[in-house]
């Protein structure tokens, strides 16, 4: 699912590409679950979420008791 918002193909995410994410998912406020999941997953604190940092944005988007499938 991450894959598929990666609109540019870039390999990162970013918050509109996370924001995207929360909207497919269903989130009331995609916007705030976006900042919230930036902030919990970028270690690096560059703005995005990278190959490495996505399993974090993964365990925040459970935690919260979405489904991915």
């Amino acid at each position: 699912m991450l894959k598929k918002h990666d609109v540019n193909n870039d390999g990162v995410l970013c918050w509109e590409e996370i924001k995207a994410v929360f909207n497919e998912l269903g989130a009331l406020f995609p916007w705030f679950r976006a900042n919230r999941g930036l902030h919990y997953a970028d270690a690096n604190k560059d703005g995005v979420i990278d190959e490495d940092e996505k399993k974090d944005l993964v365990n925040y988007i459970y935690n919260l008791g979405y489904k991915v499938k």
